[in-house]
């Protein structure tokens, strides 16, 4: 019986290398990416298990059987509308882990070749954390439909037009979330924070939790009254890693991501309930990396590292958004 090629034992090496090393490569991930990363602390990053669609319900209207009674009055047997779903699409990412054979013999021996592995993985981990955060905040009108349903598509800037989940707002007028422009940061920034958070409460029943700034926002919002309404959440800082302020009980933080694309005038926040928004991945395509594998017309190897996911809400009105902020 013949014995295993040298070519076989690397092809092996370096697919099991990279495999071990995938779980580490999601959590850089995450970790390099505050949005992420607070959505995973509140346990809204959710795998499913495939499917045609992401598949949300919703609740627009109420049930109104229930009433009081007494002794042998009836009860309301009418059926019940007021529950309907959202369908989002999967959204798949795919990149590659090339490895020459004229890299290969520049770095031959296990440990260099696993160090040249490292290198181009880590290359692969930072193109791809680009990539989501580009499109995580990206100009959804400006963006190819394969691309991961944005923030700005949930919190948009125009509700009333925008189709989200297969629904469109320009139909349904509870499906779609707080919007504001703000203006001049001295003169409404406050107020119009404080409207936000109280309009994308539901009556005081549930309040966002995050609000999502470009790093010059939070800046105008810094510059902004004393100190007690700006104070820094020591907790929120240590668990997540990077600093977070308070706005009443939600916590403020920046990503560097809204920098770039955003589809709005000015700086932007946004105003987001854990509740009702959450990153789902196909548990099968959950960051994974294939094998190492020769295509037919090179002399290199070639693994794919790919994602299927997509980012949902389940209740737009708990979604705000505070657009057109300026230092005039």
């Amino acid at each position: 019986m013949p014995g295993i090629s040298v070519t076989d034992q690397y092809d092996a090496l370096l697919s099991t290398t990279l495999k071990n090393y995938s779980r580490k490569l999601r959590d850089n991930i995450f970790n390099g990416f505050p949005t992420l990363k607070w959505l995973r602390s509140k346990g809204r990053v959710q795998m499913e298990d495939g499917g045609t669609h992401i598949v949300e319900h919703l609740l627009y209207g109420t049930n109104t059987t229930f009433a009081s009674y007494s002794n042998y009055g009836t009860i309301d047997v009418t059926p019940q509308e007021g529950i309907t779903i959202a369908l989002y699409k999967w959204r798949e990412y795919g990149g590659t882990i090339s490895i020459s054979r004229g890299e290969e013999r520049k770095n031959s021996g296990k440990h260099k070749l696993i160090d040249l592995l490292q290198a181009k993985t880590t290359q692969a981990e930072q193109s791809l954390k680009d990539k989501l955060t580009s499109h995580i905040f990206a100009n959804i009108s400006a963006e190819p439909a394969t691309n991961i349903d944005g923030i700005f598509l949930l919190a948009s800037n125009t509700p009333s037009t925008t189709t989200c989940g297969s629904v469109a707002g320009a139909t349904y007028s509870w499906w779609r979330n707080y919007q504001a422009d703000v203006g001049a940061y001295s003169n409404n920034l406050l107020d119009k924070m404080r409207t936000a958070y109280n309009t994308t409460s539901a009556g005081g029943v549930s309040f966002p939790d995050a609000i999502i700034g470009s790093q010059t926002a939070l800046e105008y919002y810094e510059s902004l009254g004393d100190a007690q309404k700006r104070f820094i959440d020591e907790k929120a800082t240590l668990d997540l890693g990077f600093e977070v302020l308070r706005f009443k009980g939600a916590k403020l933080f920046w990503d560097a991501g809204m920098a770039a694309n955003v589809p709005v005038t000015g700086e932007s926040m946004l105003f987001l309930n854990s509740e009702n928004i959450r990153l789902v991945i196909d548990k099968e395509s959950d960051f994974i990396t294939t094998d190492f594998v020769t295509p037919e017309n090179q002399t290199a190897r070639v693994a794919k590292l790919i994602v299927m996911l997509n980012l949902v809400t389940n209740n737009r009105r708990k979604l705000g958004l505070l657009h057109g902020i300026d230092a005039s």
